[in-house]
């Protein structure tokens, strides 16, 4: 896959304003898990490697993610995915990222 634009259709933001930085990282998210609502400073491609995976968007954008497909994620928009199967959804997730960026941030509760 290759695509300037988001799993939602907005286009991917310009970067690399300082060092560059790449990440690779593996996750597990359990059956029946919600993640906590976050944003991604910097640009990054998840590969669902096992399950399905829902992300919701903030505004009620959703979209399912099953194995085998690619999720590019939003960049600064609050979303969160949700396992609601009964198998774990495995992810293989790619940074494009600069030094010392985090990879996410959550969002704080009120």
């Amino acid at each position: 896959m290759r695509s300037g634009n988001d799993w939602t259709g907005s286009p991917l933001p310009s970067y690399l304003t300082s060092a560059p930085e790449v990440a690779v990282m593996r996750f597990t998210i359990p059956p029946q898990t919600a993640l906590p609502i976050h944003k991604h400073p910097a640009i990054n491609v998840a590969y669902v490697m096992d399950g399905e995976l829902t992300v919701f968007q903030e505004g009620g954008i959703q979209r399912n993610f099953k194995k085998g497909e690619v999720v590019i994620e939003m960049v600064e928009k609050w979303h969160h995915g949700i396992n609601q199967g009964y198998v774990p959804v495995e992810l293989v997730v790619f940074y494009a990222t600069t030094k010392g960026l985090p990879l996410a941030i959550k969002k704080s509760n009120p």
